[in-house]
């Protein structure tokens, strides 16, 4: 018999909210999530072979209306366009994460700048820098408290799971 994996959103945002900064503000923070600065020659690059590889394909199109390739040469060659594509595109995806974070990783005053942020600009580093799995309960009464009554709120911080996403040095909360 499978667990419950409710859990109450408040206690969770605050488990997330009470991370979030102190990960950003330990020493390896910078260099683990890098602002976009440095990024930004490497994004220059992948938005060219993008654009090159849209255009390879736009004509592919071309020779195929005009016939001078026929329906196979269209289809292998588009898939193996489309493919490096994806692959250009995972790469450029790879660099944004990072973006969210500049401007508040690693600085001392790290707490007020998260404070300081929007709901949006939260989301959005969240998503960059882990993801927070809810696992079952898999304890007698479902691992609520000694006395715990219904109608009672309860938080069992073991069943959160969060991985970092980026960086060797990136420990579980």
């Amino acid at each position: 018999m499978g667990g419950c994996t409710k859990i109450g959103q408040a206690p969770l945002d605050a488990l997330v909210t009470e991370v979030i900064p102190q990960r950003l503000s330990r020493p390896d923070a910078v260099e683990l999530f890098a602002p976009v600065d440095e990024y930004a020659a490497r994004g220059a690059e992948l938005a060219t072979e993008q654009c090159r590889l849209r255009g390879k394909l736009d004509g592919l199109v071309r020779l195929h209306n005009a016939d001078a390739i026929d329906d196979r040469q269209l289809s292998e060659g588009s898939k193996d366009l489309r493919e490096r594509l994806a692959a250009v595109e995972r790469q450029a995806a790879a660099l944004a994460p990072r973006s969210t974070l500049a401007g508040i990783a690693g600085r001392p005053d790290v707490q007020d700048v998260w404070d300081s942020m929007s709901l949006e600009q939260h989301r959005a580093i969240i998503r960059s820098l882990m993801t927070v799995t809810i696992r079952q309960a898999v304890k007698p009464n479902g691992g609520r408290p000694k006395g715990w009554q219904p109608g009672q709120p309860y938080f069992d911080r073991n069943r959160v799971q969060i991985t970092w996403n980026a960086g060797p040095a990136s420990a579980a909360a």
